[in-house]
């Protein structure tokens, strides 16, 4: 069974003009292991289904005409997750499906440290301790070869490049999409692979 299957997935808006429709008969699947990309010209939809798979739409506005998105965690049942209430999304975003937006500085909060983000992430999707979960951060960081990872836990976005934003936010658990520097792409790429034990 595919970890995801989207199958004729239409996402349309509501707006005061009418309904607008994003994306029409989208059809794909992810298979554990595997990396896929998709690509298409600007405004032909990809973020819009990217978000639609973790229900990061606007609520008031989105609708889903037809089509599903279905998930298996396990590989032998799947729940489509247009089906699912926001607490149910709750329980599988960031722990068994997780996204890293394309742009990193409005991907960290400036009045909480990197590390404070991290860390959170950490326990809301595990049952281990605070002091366990600064220790799993710290590696991460290094992981993702930030400079003095302890610095880096202490400190706030603003006081970093775009590209220490890229591999703070790259340091959440669970992930699976990227948009790297080519000196790290190879190492986070397969940074889940070494996170998961596969």
């Amino acid at each position: 069974m595919h970890l995801l299957r989207i199958t004729d997935l239409q996402i349309a808006f509501e707006t005061e003009l009418g309904t607008s429709v994003a994306v029409q008969d989208s059809s794909f699947t992810v298979d554990r292991g595997v990396v896929v990309a998709i690509v298409g010209e600007s405004g032909s939809g990809k973020s819009v289904t990217s978000l639609s798979i973790l229900q990061l739409l606007p609520a008031k506005t989105v609708r889903y005409p037809k089509g599903s998105i279905l998930f298996s965690a396990d590989g032998e049942d799947a729940i489509n997750i247009l089906d699912l209430k926001e607490a149910e999304l709750r329980n599988i975003r960031g722990s068994q499906i997780s996204m890293i937006f394309q742009e990193p500085m409005t991907s960290l909060n400036p009045v909480f440290t990197c590390g404070e983000q991290v860390i959170e992430a950490i326990l809301q999707h595990t049952s281990v301790s605070k002091a366990i979960a600064r220790e799993q951060t710290l590696d991460l960081f290094s992981k993702v070869k930030l400079p003095d990872p302890e610095s880096v836990f202490k400190r706030y976005r603003l006081r970093y490049v775009p590209v220490s934003h890229n591999h703070i936010v790259k340091s959440f658990p669970d992930f699976f999409k990227s948009a790297f520097p080519h000196s790290v792409e190879y190492g986070i790429i397969f940074l889940p692979c070494v996170l998961s034990g596969c």
